[in-house]
């Protein structure tokens, strides 16, 4: 069953879930790029954050209070933090370099980051702790978007594997070490982990369709969608939602599994 919930144009949509069924995303609101909550039961939206220029990579806490997302600032990306209904807004980058794509453990202590000291350098994979304001370098490797597993043992990831000269997906322990890289076809691009741990959610074009896999396929996006931007499971595991990149970007939620 597919139902859309949100039409509003917007590059690399984002989204997660958030308590009492909302959906978090990144909006335009006038002429910036913000955070908004969408009400699955009645329409309704609720801006978060907008006095932002632009907002990209976002993620909710495990408790739905605290949503940290990626702001384009004039000296490159970073990260902050803020209240699911706008307060207490807190900057987590200190000093020089990007840092983006933050996503959080499941206890909500800490967050797995991508980080580059200059412009020039290779993104890596950090372990940022929130309460002490820490942070550790998981894996001297260049990596790319984290995502956390559901036990908050592992990280998966794009690694560059040195023997094919090429990004590839890998699992990194979330202490720290090497990425073990992970076999799977060229054409699949991973975009989550599944609620229950033992599967990486992802994508793959198929003809002019796109087919959303675990083992095995579990939802295909209708034709005429040019990518797919992000990806969120619901807590339950019952429903996915899905921003697409056709015409419009829009956010998809698919329920009934």
């Amino acid at each position: 069953e597919y139902r859309d919930v949100s039409t509003d144009v917007v590059p690399n949509g984002r989204v997660a879930w958030a308590r009492g069924g909302l959906l978090v995303a990144n909006q335009r609101v006038g002429n910036r790029i913000g955070i908004v909550t969408l009400n699955l039961d009645d329409g309704t939206t609720r801006q978060v954050v907008s006095d932002v220029d632009y907002v990209s990579e976002l993620d909710v806490s495990p408790d739905g209070d605290r949503v940290v997302f990626t702001s384009l600032e004039s000296s490159g990306f970073s990260l902050w933090q803020v209240s699911l209904d706008g307060h207490a807004p807190r900057r987590l980058t200190a000093g020089h370099g990007d840092e983006m794509d933050a996503r959080f453990s499941p206890d909500g202590r800490w967050l797995a980051t991508m980080h580059r000291a200059t412009a020039d350098a290779p993104w890596i994979i950090r372990r940022r702790t929130l309460d002490a304001d820490e942070v550790q370098t998981l894996s001297e490797v260049s990596g790319r978007w984290p995502r956390v597993s559901p036990d908050g043992d592992w990280i998966a990831g794009y690694f560059f594997d040195e023997s094919s000269s090429q990004f590839r997906l890998a699992l990194v322990p979330s202490g720290g070490g090497s990425p073990s890289f992970v076999e799977v076809p060229g054409l699949y691009r991973m975009l989550d982990w599944h609620p229950g741990g033992s599967a990486l959610t992802c994508y793959r074009r198929d003809g002019s369709a796109m087919v959303i896999d675990d083992v095995p396929p579990i939802a295909e996006i209708p034709p005429g969608s040019l990518s797919i931007t992000d990806a969120s499971w619901s807590p339950s595991g019952d429903s996915l939602a899905v921003c697409l990149q056709s015409a419009t970007f829009d956010v998809t939620l698919v329920q009934g599994f």
